[in-house]
């Protein structure tokens, strides 16, 4: 009977044994499993950044070439602007210097294109009130400039300087001189954000002959810019 008793226990720790052996090869199994998954999910991730940071690159480079495209067109209107004034501008030279009045050139320099008008047409010296024939030389003008969008006003002088005036420099006589010319324009019909108004004073004479003729370099030039 002990016997017997015996052999039941030994056989029950065995299978107790052969249990827990068999728990713990599932255990490992399941371990590696899990690791070999965590590795992949690692693996994802990685390919994931990756993937996100060429995305990121893609939309940035396509985001430059967009402004690019916008800048071309851009460009491409201006040249376009650029082409329909000189076009016009060389419709407007043989007819406008036929009916331009005495005084008054058609100019064509590093400013662009414009009318050149004599300053003793304009002024007094040393002063900044347009004269009776100044207004109406302006006047005349206005069937060229009117339909422009924009317009540079620009007041020239000689090198004499200063003596009895109440300017302090001939950079400020001349921009006094184009401020005078706009503010005429205006009155005739010109809106005041049309224009841009500049003074040099003598430093741009009209022509680089010498000696320099002052009279000529007494002036104010109205350039058409659009």
């Amino acid at each position: 009977m002990k016997v017997r008793q015996s052999t039941a226990v030994f056989f029950g720790l065995a299978l107790l044994s052969l249990g827990s052996c068999a728990s713990t090869v599932e255990y490992q199994r399941l371990e590696q499993q899990n690791r070999n998954l965590q590795e992949s999910i690692d693996d994802l991730n990685v390919y994931l950044k990756a993937a996100e940071d060429k995305c990121s690159r893609l939309e940035r480079k396509n985001k430059e070439l967009s402004e690019v495209a916008s800048s071309r067109e851009e460009l491409e209107a201006q040249k376009a602007r650029l082409r329909k004034l000189i076009e016009e501008f060389g419709q407007l030279r043989p007819s406008a210097a036929g009916n331009l009045s005495k005084g008054v050139e058609v100019i064509r320099n590093d400013l662009g294109e414009g009318f050149r008008i004599e300053g003793k047409l304009l002024f007094p010296s040393g002063r900044t009130e347009l004269t009776a024939e100044g207004k109406k030389t302006l006047a005349s003008l206005m069937p060229l400039l009117r339909e422009r969008r924009q317009l540079r006003i620009v007041g020239h002088t000689d090198t004499d300087p200063i003596k009895h005036s109440d300017w302090k420099s001939n950079l400020d006589l001349s921009s006094a001189r184009a401020v005078a010319v706009a503010e005429e324009l205006r009155k005739l019909g010109v809106a005041y954000e049309q224009m841009s108004v500049m003074g040099f004073g003598s430093a741009r004479p009209a022509s680089d002959a010498e000696p320099r003729d002052k009279a000529k370099d007494r002036r104010v030039e109205i350039y058409l810019v659009d």
